[in-house]
């Protein structure tokens, strides 16, 4: 081999610069990573708009990023909800919606068996209200006359905590639980409560 040859440029990189790229590369890794909001911080602020009535339903992202924070965090269900092991956690008043959606949070402690009851007073004379409510895994129809109520029992699948949404349609769209005067009220292992 000639000199010549064994000192000619070679066309890889060299061992220095790979090093400064990988050092460069693990740095915008990192920053990337610690500007990421952390998700029980996310939690809370999906919590505090729901009450205060600035958020009406979760987005899908959202509910999954709840449901994971709620398994890994057991008790995180008692401190977004103000009494008891299930409640409203969208924004009313004892019960009363202030938002023509609400979000229900069960408490993985509730004590079975567990009931909502969906109370309407409207002085509108319209059509009935389908009331759809849904949770993990889980989904139920109902019909609700304008002055009446229905109760649905949340079927004791899950270990874990479970978010629970309300919604209101007269026929294709969407009602206001607001002006229908809608109230929810739960009972869990016999014991009654608003929340």
């Amino acid at each position: 081999m000639s000199r010549e040859r064994r000192f000619a440029p070679s066309k890889l990189p060299s061992i220095g610069f790979v090093l400064v790229a990988l050092v460069h590369l693990g740095l915008v890794g990192f920053l990337v990573w610690g500007f990421e909001q952390p998700p029980l911080d996310r939690v809370w602020e999906l919590g505090h708009a729901l009450k205060l009535g600035k958020l009406e339903t979760l987005t899908p992202r959202d509910k999954n990023l709840l449901r994971a924070t709620l398994e890994r965090h057991p008790g995180l269900a008692e401190s977004l909800l103000t009494q008891g092991k299930v409640g409203i956690i969208s924004a009313h008043d004892r019960g009363r919606l202030e938002t023509a959606a609400a979000t229900v949070l069960r408490s993985a402690d509730a004590t079975l068996p567990c009931n909502m009851q969906v109370e309407a007073r409207s002085a509108e004379q319209s059509s009935k209200v389908h009331v759809e409510v849904s949770g993990s895994g889980w989904q139920r129809r109902l019909l609700l006359s304008r002055t009446g109520s229905v109760e649905v029992a949340f079927p004791s699948i899950r270990p874990a905590a479970d978010i629970i949404e309300v919604r209101f349609t007269r026929g294709d769209s969407a009602v206001d639980a607001r002006t229908a005067g809608v109230h929810l009220g739960f009972r869990c292992g016999g014991k009654a409560g608003h929340e």
